[in-house]
């Protein structure tokens, strides 16, 4: 049987396959924000063969699919993860988490876009300890992805001299020792263009790039660490989001593929007054954990406030009390950390208003208690809280904080939430 070759970074030809017709190009991706999961598989549906790109990297398989419709792909070489955990005696033990395939269901009548649930094949198994030699298959839990034919994405003809976009990102990635290609989320950016061909300027950085778009409708910037390659797959599910696929390549070659949310900021751009920050914010990133689901913030109009969490869009716990949060042009957010031996500063830069949706670059940094430096805690990153309602109190407090050392220019780690 033919293999497939090397995965482009888009629907380009892939001579080496006769039947041109036989091959479907689909991107998966999760419509919500946080997320990293999307990805992208060639079907051959000519042959049985198949080719799936994810943030483990490219990984050849073959696929069946039954009457049903339902696809199930198995990798050629299972993907293999060792870590350590405790046994049935209470001793730490190393176990084997071993990737074999994934199953892809539509949900209803295939259209452009489909609703497709897919779940993850494979199994944990002890290869020290008490449990020795024990296989346990996981369970058949399916999350629902949406799948798009990638010559079904959306236009980037927008994209012209002066356009800015929010949520491009040029930190390196390296893949770790569990395979995972990190970051998960590396730190964004606005990027301003010069054109199609041209440059893109890295508004934080100042950084400039050439960019290009490809003839597989990617748009490649030229990277110090080789190429980095996006392209626009839908609008998300909040009022302004796009949902990007992003991969680096190497000779034109997906390295790894993800999914990323970017947003179009608005000229002038702002929280308005201080008085109208004073608001209860919804955070779009949920908590697995249906308690606890969601999370925000209630900044009071006398600086005060609270970090909340609940089970509800208007999380019943408010309970934690920040330091203090200020209005300054952009908001800036102060809360005890570590048994109050630092400050975690949270900073916001609106980026754009739709609704009741406020998007803005959000970061977050530590301090010591003598307001020196401490290091990132939070990767700048693209993100659009619900403007849930007046949050209520006294008047508001715009004095400048204690003088804090400035950080270097930002790289590297984010945090949830």
């Amino acid at each position: 049987m033919s293999r497939l070759p090397p995965l482009a970074l888009a629907a380009g030809v892939l001579v080496a396959l006769p039947i041109q017709a036989a091959i479907e190009r689909t991107g998966y991706y999760i419509a919500q924000y946080g997320i990293s999961d999307g990805h992208l598989v060639v079907w051959n549906t000519g042959n049985g063969v198949a080719q799936r790109t994810d943030d483990k990297g490219v990984a050849t398989a073959t696929f069946t699919q039954n009457a049903a419709g339902e696809r199930t792909l198995m990798l050629d070489v299972p993907r293999t993860y060792d870590h350590e955990n405790t046994d049935t005696c209470g001793q730490l033990a190393t176990v084997r988490e071993v990737t074999t395939g994934y199953t892809y269901v539509v949900e209803g009548a295939p259209r452009e876009l489909d609703n497709t649930r897919m779940a993850t094949l494979g199994y944990t198994f002890w290869v020290t300890g008490c449990t020795a030699g024990t296989r346990v298959d996981w369970p058949a839990v399916s999350t629902t992805y949406a799948g798009r034919p990638m010559r079904a994405r959306l236009s980037m003809s927008d994209i012209g001299p002066g356009t800015r976009l929010a949520g491009f990102s040029e930190e390196a990635v390296a893949q770790d020792a569990s395979g995972y290609f990190q970051p998960t989320f590396p730190s964004q950016d606005t990027v301003v263009f010069s054109g199609l061909p041209g440059m893109a300027t890295f508004e934080r950085s100042g950084h400039s790039y050439p960019v290009r778009l490809d003839a597989n409708g990617w748009l490649v910037f030229s990277l110090p660490g080789g190429e980095r390659a996006y392209t626009r797959m839908s609008l998300g599910p909040q009022p302004g989001s796009q949902i990007w696929l992003y991969a680096d390549q190497a000779s034109g070659q997906a390295q790894w593929m993800r999914q990323t949310t970017l947003a179009t900021p608005q000229p002038g751009a702002s929280f308005d007054t201080a008085r109208q920050s004073a608001r209860f914010w919804l955070s779009p990133i949920e908590s697995s954990d249906p308690a606890i689901r969601y999370f925000g913030w209630e900044l009071r109009p006398d600086g005060s406030g609270f970090s909340c969490l609940g089970s509800t869009p208007m999380p019943e716990f408010c309970m934690t009390p920040l330091l203090s949060w200020r209005y300054g042009g952009d908001i800036t957010i102060d809360r005890s950390w570590r048994a109050g031996t630092q400050v975690r500063q949270r900073h916001w830069q609106a980026l754009a208003r739709h609704g009741s949706t406020q998007w803005m670059m959000e970061r977050e940094d530590l301090y010591n208690l003598d307001g020196s430096y401490a290091g990132p805690y939070i990767a700048p990153r693209v993100i659009g809280y619900t403007d849930m309602g007046f949050a209520g109190g006294g008047a508001m407090s715009v004095a400048p904080p204690k003088a804090m050392t400035l950080p270097p220019p930002r790289h590297g780690l984010s945090s949830l939430p």
